[in-house]
């Protein structure tokens, strides 16, 4: 038997879809597919609903959790394309921060109930950087400056800093890169 969702199978005059009559692990798992459709279906109703509602302000908490890739991506779109039509203001409270750091204007970084950052994203993303090299050269640089966390493997370490960039060269052996939004969370809010 072939399968397909949309084939059916007359029965005793009766219109039967074919998967009912698949083995039952089959069943089981066509079953279970169609549950995670008409869950991924009833969230994005519910945040086309959102999106539509003409106030000032949206919360949205978690709005992308469940969500595959494919629907995370269609909904930041959505949202680009419903602030366009109506700016106001969206608060949306996520854990899956890099994929929002795009859309975002300003963050608001919480830790055990308070506000330990508020800024916009561009002011945040320039103080955040990383210093990596050996061990040694690594923490000789580190004095004076706002180490976040740091991370050794072997014989090298990587710092985070929360600090203003050197405008000057870094000493030889380091390398100097920017720390994105997601890893300056965690680090901010576990130090």
């Amino acid at each position: 038997m072939r399968f397909a969702l949309c084939s059916w199978t007359h029965s005793g005059g009766t219109r039967i879809p074919s998967f009912i009559l698949l083995h039952p692990i089959r069943r089981m798992a066509i079953c279970q597919f169609l549950f995670y459709c008409r869950k991924v279906w009833r969230k994005a109703e519910s945040l086309r609903w959102q999106l539509s509602c003409n106030t000032e302000t949206v919360l949205l908490d978690e709005p992308v959790l469940g969500l595959d890739a494919y629907h995370r991506d269609l909904f930041y779109r959505e949202l680009i394309s419903s602030y366009s039509e109506n700016p106001r203001t969206i608060v949306i409270s996520t854990h899956l921060i890099e994929e929002a750091a795009d859309i975002i204007e300003e963050v608001i970084i919480l830790k055990e109930g308070q506000v330990i950052l508020q800024d916009s994203v561009e002011n945040v993303l320039k103080k955040g950087y990383t210093i990596s090299g050996p061990i040694g050269r690594v923490d000789a640089f580190l004095p004076g400056k706002q180490v976040i966390g740091s991370d050794v493997i072997g014989g090298l370490k990587s710092a985070y800093l929360f600090d203003e960039m050197p405008e000057s060269p870094v000493p030889d052996g380091l390398e100097l890169s920017k720390l994105n939004l997601q890893k300056m969370f965690i680090h901010l809010t576990n130090s």
